[in-house]
């Protein structure tokens, strides 16, 4: 079972629900289910209430870039998250996908404010984890978060000139 907090920090004015994620019979990948449950929860949650915004940042937008490219993906696949789109009812929005997580962090301690960490972002078994240290260790030849963001965005781009010319042709 996992817990996914929503508006979580007191003293914002903003209202707060813990949704807790049941059902998951221990197989499969942990990490594609949680993923999965996390946006079936917040959808749920969401629908009638306005729009939801993910924190994710461009770091996630590199590693899912490695982990991607590590599995054969193409144009689609490499392209950089999508960073507003409309699912089950719901619009989602990425605001932050042009801000690194350590620009983020700062941001928020700057102003007192806290987060909660998800412990599996350190475990060394999951695919995000090994992206993110193979991130790192690729920084001297000057590889970067944001390098490998922009690669991403570009090859969206490309993805959104490959669809003009379908629809077009179609």
């Amino acid at each position: 079972m996992a817990m996914l907090h929503l508006a979580h920090q007191a003293g914002l004015g903003l209202p707060h629900q813990t949704l807790r994620w049941q059902g998951w019979d221990g197989r499969g990948n942990v990490q594609d289910a949680a993923r999965r449950a996390r946006r079936a929860l917040i959808g749920d949650w969401a629908r009638g209430k306005g729009p939801i915004a993910l924190a994710h940042s461009r770091d996630d937008v590199a590693e899912t870039f490695l982990m991607r490219l590590a599995r054969g993906a193409g144009v689609d696949g490499l392209a950089a998250m999508t960073p507003h789109w409309h699912e089950g009812g719901v619009t989602w929005h990425r605001p932050l996908l042009g801000v690194g997580r350590a620009e983020l962090r700062g941001y928020l301690r700057g102003r007192g404010l806290q987060w909660v960490e998800d412990p599996s972002n350190d475990n060394p078994r999951y695919d995000r984890v090994k992206a993110r240290r193979v991130l790192a260790a690729l920084a001297p030849l000057g590889t970067s978060a944001a390098g490998l963001a922009d690669v991403a965005g570009l090859l969206a781009q490309a993805r959104g000139a490959l669809d003009a010319v379908a629809d077009r042709a179609a």
